[in-house]
């Protein structure tokens, strides 16, 4: 069962053009509706330990995976909030998991109306193993979801500081 019109609208966002479509869907959504906005990005950290410390170069004192992913996930947060083409009551959230479910969980925890998200439209091979989030997203959510795919989706902007920092 979904509440109309919205009260709450999930943005989730990989920082992909799709997903900067959708975060423009959703924000003029929310304000049509005079809904909160709630945006949420997924870390996904395979490999390493979030209490692992790593040293960037902008941390050569070190920094764990855990606070390093969030400050580049926060940063990156706020340019494409600060670019919203609509004034919208808003609230930006990062969180280490598995995409999908984390996305699901989230919906749930701040009882979304809505969930808007960005899909690549993988097909084939790519989509045989990759599979999709979205579509995960899609078949277990119990609220409506809105993808955003290609064409639609627009070029990210770039933030020029953020190429030194993952090199290092």
């Amino acid at each position: 069962m979904f509440t109309y019109p919205f009260h709450r609208v999930l943005v989730a966002t990989d920082f992909s053009g799709c997903a900067d479509s959708a975060l423009e869907l959703g924000a003029r959504l929310a304000h049509d509706h005079g809904a909160e906005l709630l945006v949420l990005h997924v870390v996904e950290v395979r490999g390493l330990g979030l209490d692992v410390r790593i040293h960037p170069k902008t941390h050569p004192e070190g920094i764990t995976v855990d606070a390093y992913t969030r400050e580049l996930a926060e940063r990156q947060l706020a340019q494409r909030l600060e670019h919203l083409p609509v004034m919208v009551r808003r609230r930006a959230e990062v969180v280490h998991g598995a995409a999908g479910p984390t996305i699901l969980e989230f919906a749930q925890r701040e009882h979304a109306d809505l969930i808007v998200m960005g899909t690549r439209g993988r097909s084939g091979l790519a989509h045989l193993f990759a599979g999709s989030v979205a579509e995960r997203v899609v078949r277990h959510s119990v609220v409506p979801v809105v993808t955003v795919r290609e064409p639609t989706c627009r070029q990210p902007p770039v933030d020029p500081d953020l190429g030194d920092e993952l090199e290092g």
